[in-house]
Parts: structure tokens; C-alpha cells; sequence
């Protein structure tokens, strides 16, 4: 283990740098900023840093663990964080296997309010370019939620990373949303319907998400599990519906840019239709679907 982690020993940083927004390409995009040097959909800003925390406490409290794959926590001394966001699941997972080394990588640094733990470290980086470590270099390597940020065209490139950096014997997971929705009402559906006009073509299809079990297996992965998630959205579902129909609301508003700016909906329609979520989501009991994969390298 040792000389494994030597070979990708990153620099600590326990705080975001104030500076690192100076060089970065960003727009304000209906009021949010955005990266324009990358194909992400949603904003990149205090607002959405305060989102993504708020999405990892509800998706814990539906999945019921950081991770699902069969890990055998006292083999496990290596893992990373891809897409690592503001650093939570790291944090967590720090404390779970204090043994291990965490390691993360995003296209920004975490928000300054994470402490992160001694043996979390982090990278930054754009995984649509390649990840910036050896081959078999991870135990366990984990992605959240990045479907608005991979064309579908590097799906291939990114799992073939994924599945490099994995030593022989550990294990990829994968959590990530489609676009499917039960018990959806017009709002909902109207959403749908914008996307799907326009979103497939110009290289986000979402119909992907539900087939990442066959994307691992083409890569090489053995014990390929997939299961679908149906998250609850509202406080008709108790605490984790409610916790997710505000993250999923704070989604739809942050997605505002894109609808306008690529997809070409009118501002006022989007204001409209979103405004209409909550109530709608309390009324139908709408669910949205969850897609949680993982699966080993064995070879």
C-alpha cells in the first residue's frame, strides 16, 4: 500500500484558495454563475455548494449508507471521489474507514468551510480530460451525480478511466438520475418535454442513465449490480421526501440557464412551470428515479 500511495501523492488542501475564481472561465447566467470552459448544466456558486450538502443528507437518508457496493472496509485503504463537490462524502467516508486514504478530484476546490480530515486529499481536475493518476491506483472509486456534467458521448472515455485507476479486485460505484418520473403532473411533465426536444441532440441524453449496468460489464467490471432508487419528492414522504423535493426543486431553478439560454424555453414559462413543483409534487406523489450501480474488477 505504501508504495501505491506514493505514486499519486497530491498536495493537502483543506480550504478552497480565494483565488482560484480569478482565472477560471464563468458567466452569470440568469443570475448564477456558471463555468463556460466546461459542458456542465448547473451553476457553480455559493447557492449551489449550499444544494449540493443539502442533496447529500437526502440521498443518505434514502440509500442508507455513502456506499453499497460489498466492501470489505478493513481491505480497503485507497479510494476517490470523482465530482467530489464540496467534500462531505469524503469527510464521511474519512471517518468510516479512518484507516484509508480519501482522495478527491473536481473541477473547482471544495467550499473553505470544509475541515476535511488528515487523510482526505484533493485534486483538481476535469475527469472529461482524464484522471490524473496511475493505473490500479484506487481499492474503491465512487461517483456521484455527474450526468450534468458528462456528454453522452464520453460516457465511454469517462467509465474506461474509472475502471483504469480501479486495482484488481476493487470495486466502481456509480449513483446517478434519469428522466423518468411517476405520478408526474403538467409541470413536471412539461419539463420532460422542453428536455426532450432539444437536450438528446445536442448531447445530454438521459435515457443512458438506466443501462450503466451494461456500460461497466462492456468495460470489463464482474458482479455487476444495478438497482433503481424511486426518491420521494415532498413532505408527503416524510423527512427524506421532504429533504429531496427541495434539493430537486433547487435543481429545476439552477437548470433555468440551460432551459433558456440552450434549450431556448421562454424565462417567464420556465419561472411558471417550476414554481409549480411543490404543490404538484404534494398533490401526484411524484417519485423520481435513481439509478445505483457498481461492480468489480477482476482482471
Amino acid at each position: 500500500m505504501g508504495i501505491r500511495l506514493h505514486l499519486f501523492h497530491r498536495k493537502r488542501r483543506t480550504r478552497a484558495t480565494q483565488s482560484h475564481h480569478c482565472c477560471t472561465p464563468t458567466a452569470i447566467i440568469e443570475g448564477r454563475r456558471h463555468r463556460t470552459d466546461v459542458p456542465y448544466l448547473l451553476p457553480k456558486d455559493h447557492q449551489e455548494i449550499h444544494r449540493l450538502d443539502f442533496q447529500h443528507f437526502g440521498l443518505k437518508c434514502v440509500v442508507g449508507a455513502n456506499y453499497k457496493a460489498p466492501l470489505d472496509l478493513m481491505q480497503v485503504h485507497t479510494l476517490l471521489d470523482v465530482g467530489s463537490g464540496t467534500g462531505r462524502w469524503m469527510s464521511e467516508m474519512a471517518q468510516e474507514v479512518p484507516h484509508a486514504r480519501i482522495d478527491g478530484i473536481d473541477i473547482e476546490p471544495p467550499a473553505s468551510y470544509v475541515n476535511f480530515p488528515s487523510n482526505c486529499f484533493f485534486q483538481q481536475g476535469n475527469i472529461l480530460q482524464g484522471l490524473p493518476y496511475p493505473d490500479h491506483a484506487f481499492d474503491y472509486v465512487h461517483q456521484r451525480l455527474l450526468v450534468g456534467a458528462i456528454p453522452t458521448y464520453l460516457w465511454p472515455f469517462t467509465m474506461k478511466e474509472l475502471v483504469r485507476i480501479t486495482r484488481i479486485g476493487g470495486w466502481v460505484e456509480l449513483l446517478e438520475a434519469g428522466r423518468v418520473f411517476s405520478h408526474r403532473g403538467p409541470a413536471t411533465t412539461q419539463l420532460n418535454t422542453w428536455w426532450d426536444a432539444k437536450a438528446p441532440q445536442i448531447g445530454f441524453d438521459l435515457a443512458l442513465m438506466p443501462t450503466l449496468d451494461e456500460l461497466l460489464m462492456s468495460h470489463g467490471l464482474q458482479h455487476v449490480h444495478l438497482e433503481t432508487i424511486q426518491i420521494p419528492l415532498g413532505k408527503w414522504a416524510g423527512r427524506a421526501g421532504d429533504l429531496l423535493g427541495r434539493d430537486m426543486y433547487e435543481v429545476f431553478k439552477g437548470f433555468k440557464g440551460f432551459y433558456v439560454g440552450t434549450l431556448g424555453v421562454d424565462p417567464m414559462a420556465f419561472d411558471q412551470v417550476v414554481s409549480a413543483l411543490p404543490g404538484e409534487w404534494e398533490q401526484y406523489k411524484t417519485t423520481y428515479e435513481f439509478y445505483l450501480v457498481y461492480g468489480q474488477k477482476c482482471l
